[in-house]
């Protein structure tokens, strides 16, 4: 079978409709699982679990812009907005959700680079739809 692998800087990211200049972003599916090991007649050997409801969560670095504010419609990233994100990890095939921003952080100061770099965290709270090809 023939390969063709991603290339990590082809990867985009859009939110609200808005494609959005990332220096990075990460994308985690996830879920909660319940034990019920011990509801198993007899004795219990091994571990038994019940998988929940799967999510997504993640992170988007980016540089502050003053003409595109992180904090200002339609690109606001401060913490309990609702927005609508497409992640394509190769910039073709979309996995898109909508999500809570979960947080808005920017450091400063003397450092070796000079651009304001932000990070916001964000975790889905709908359906996920996923590739199809």
């Amino acid at each position: 079978m023939a390969n063709s692998w991603a290339q990590a800087w082809k990867g985009t990211i859009t939110i609200n409709s808005n494609d959005f200049n990332a220096l990075q972003f990460d994308y985690e599916e996830f879920g909660d699982s319940e034990d019920i090991t011990y509801s198993r007649a007899g004795s219990a050997t091994y571990r038994a679990i019940l998988p929940g409801y799967p999510g997504v969560r993640g992170q988007v670095i980016y540089v502050y812009d003053t003409l595109n504010q992180p904090t200002i419609s339609p690109l606001d990233f401060r913490f309990g907005t609702l927005a609508t994100i497409v992640i394509k990890p190769e910039g073709t095939k979309p996995f898109s959700f909508t999500a809570y921003l979960l947080n808005f952080k920017f450091s400063t100061g003397p450092q070796a680079g000079v651009s304001v770099k932000c990070t916001s965290n964000f975790e889905s709270t709908s359906d996920l739809v996923r590739p199809t090809s």
